[in-house]
C-alpha cells in the first residue's frame, strides 16, 4: 500500500528552505510584484472577525496557535500570537489545496524573514526575503520546479 502521507516531508522542506534563504541571487531578474509578495493582513481583532479565529494556548509558551477554517471547516489559516500580534510562520491554505498556498514569518506582527508561495502539487514558486514589512534581499520566482528569475535588493 502506498504512503500518501506528505505532511512531514513537505514540513521538512518549508524548514530546509526557511533557514536556507540566505544565499544571495543573480541581480537582474525583475522585482516581483507587491501582488505577488503580499503577505495575509488578516489579523485576529484587526481587518478580520474575531469569532472567525479558534485558539489553543501553547503550553510553557507566552504564544497562543490561532487558525481559521472556512464554511466546510478546512483550515485556511494557521499562526501563533505572542501578546496579541503575530509571531513566528503563519500558513496559509485554499480549501482544495492539500499543500500550503504561502509562508510568511512575522516578528511582533511585522513581516521579518522568509515569504514563500507555493503550487498546488506543494513546489515553491516565489521565495523573497523582507525586512520591516517591506521586499528585502533575495527572492526568487520558480516555474515548474525550476528556477524562473531571482535577484537580490540591497539593504534598505
Amino acid at each position: 500500500m502506498k504512503n500518501t502521507n506528505y505532511f512531514y516531508p513537505t514540513l521538512g522542506l518549508i524548514l530546509i528552505l526557511f533557514y536556507a534563504c540566505g544565499q544571495a541571487p543573480n541581480a537582474g531578474a525583475d522585482t516581483p510584484a507587491a501582488s505577488d509578495t503580499q503577505a495575509a493582513e488578516t489579523t485576529p481583532g484587526t481587518s478580520a472577525e474575531p469569532d472567525d479565529f479558534l485558539t489553543e494556548e501553547v503550553p510553557g509558551t507566552e504564544l497562543t496557535r490561532v487558525f481559521r477554517k472556512d464554511a466546510d471547516g478546512n483550515i485556511v489559516e494557521d499562526g501563533f500570537l505572542k501578546n496579541g500580534v503575530k509571531q513566528g510562520p503563519w500558513l496559509t491554505y485554499e480549501r482544495v489545496f492539500i499543500y500550503p498556498k504561502s509562508l510568511t514569518h512575522y516578528e511582533n506582527g511585522i513581516v521579518n524573514g522568509i515569504y514563500m508561495e507555493f503550487t498546488t502539487s506543494g513546489q515553491v514558486a516565489l521565495q523573497a526575503v523582507y525586512r520591516n514589512n517591506q521586499l528585502n534581499g533575495p527572492w526568487s520566482r520558480y516555474k515548474g520546479g525550476r528556477m524562473a528569475g531571482r535577484s537580490h535588493l540591497n539593504d534598505i
